[in-house]
């Protein structure tokens, strides 16, 4: 488990918006990671941060950072009530987790939100 910064950029909620955005990534070079996506707008880790955001102020597409935790589970039933339960156990709050599990492949990849992320960090969750 790791600490990411998480781009939240601001989109209007109209055919297109999210295909702008992923192609002005491509073309600067930027891998989308993980991303999840709302009415308002993605939010999303990406390989370069940084240079993600240059680009989105370049085209002034408003957007925020935040600190999130990154992790991969082993695919199979119970993985993320177990976090979860350790993590509500310590009196901590999940905000919000997203992630994906591909049934072929033997782990899965998530993000999660909480308020004391090193605090979560301390605890021993098994991944």
């Amino acid at each position: 488990m790791q600490k990411v910064t998480q781009l939240y950029v601001t989109l209007r909620n109209r055919p297109g918006s999210l295909a702008q955005l992923s192609h002005l990534l491509f073309r600067a070079g930027i891998n989308i990671q993980a991303i999840m996506a709302t009415g308002s707008g993605p939010k999303m880790i990406v390989d370069n941060t940084q240079k993600a955001i240059s680009i989105l102020e370049q085209n002034k597409i408003p957007h925020s950072t935040d600190e999130v935790l990154a992790f991969e589970l082993t695919n199979k039933p119970g993985q993320i009530a177990q976090i979860a339960k350790k993590i509500a156990e310590a009196g901590i709050n999940v905000d919000y987790i997203y992630g994906t599990a591909n049934p072929d492949q033997p782990k899965g990849y998530f993000i999660i939100e909480v308020e004391e992320i090193d605090k979560v960090l301390k605890l021993d969750l098994g991944v």
